[in-house]
């Protein structure tokens, strides 16, 4: 779109009387569906009578783009549709390509139409806008007429019941999930003190045997051993956080090998004291 307004810009101000951009050579030709073909002059840009076509007709448009005389391929080619009953419909764009030699075809076969011209009226006017290097150039063909076997149906406007674009709508109501029902005081006492009463056993028979518990200090490579228990699981506790598999393995192995070696010398360790205390082996 850009390209072609900067077009029909350029065709404004240069006149196509007065700008070297030309065509020449134009011709259109239309076959019918029996092979019969009607050809069509085009003097001073525009042909000589209106083109109608029939059903699984074939359009044929050919000319040459010069600039100066001499053929060259326009930078911006473009064939423009405009459907003569419909004031408010916005014209019909198609892109045209050239040869380095400026020769320019177009072809409409009826049958299979664009889409965008499907939805016209029918009643189309053809008209043709070039650009090259700064010079514009804008000839208006004539009418063009396609066949209704060709032609969709166009989509009905939308229309308003009462003519209130922005009509009161009815009111949205929502149903919100009930409240969730309050478990009774009975009851939520008892479930505390199902949850509460095997702790509650454990205390008790802990602080009935406590008195006959003989605290000892145990030996200080058992301290070492739970050191090295702690810092073996602060080691897993850092592979959940953020370790890979292979960060965590090597320091894993070494710490689990001091933490087996020290293991087995608390263990010996606490073997000896308890001998001496008169314990079984």
């Amino acid at each position: 779109m850009r390209g072609l307004r900067r077009a029909l810009a350029l065709a404004l101000l240069v006149p196509s009387a007065l700008a070297k951009l030309d065509i020449s050579g134009a011709r259109a030709v239309v076959t019918g569906n029996n092979g019969a073909e009607k050809a069509y002059a085009i003097e001073n840009g525009k042909w000589s009578e209106p083109v109608a076509l029939s059903p699984a007709a074939t359009l044929k448009l050919t000319f040459t783009v010069t600039d100066g005389g001499s053929g060259v391929a326009p930078q911006q080619a473009f064939i423009v549709f405009r459907d003569t009953q419909d004031d408010e419909a916005a014209p019909v764009t198609l892109q045209l390509g050239a040869k380095p030699t400026g020769k320019t075809t177009y072809y409409m076969d009826t049958s299979k139409i664009p889409s965008q011209l499907a939805h016209t009226s029918g009643a189309l006017e053809a008209s043709l806008v070039l650009s090259h290097n700064g010079e514009g150039y804008k000839t208006t063909l004539g009418a063009l007429s396609l066949p209704e076997s060709s032609l969709l149906e166009k989509p009905a406007a939308p229309t308003i019941g009462n003519g209130i674009a922005f009509a009161p709508q009815p009111e949205i109501t929502h149903t919100f999930r009930p409240d969730e029902k309050e478990i009774p005081v009975i009851k939520a006492s008892l479930g505390a003190f199902a949850v509460m009463a095997p702790w509650m056993t454990l205390l008790a028979l802990v602080g009935a045997v406590w008195p006959s518990f003989t605290v000892k200090t145990p030996p200080t490579m058992m301290y070492a051993w739970f050191a090295c228990l702690v810092a073996l699981e602060a080691l897993i506790l850092r592979y959940w956080i953020g370790l890979r598999l292979y960060q965590l393995l090597p320091p894993f192995i070494v710490l689990g090998a001091i933490t087996a070696y020290v293991g087995t010398v608390a263990l010996r360790a606490a073997r000896v004291e308890r001998l001496k205390a008169g314990g079984t082996p």
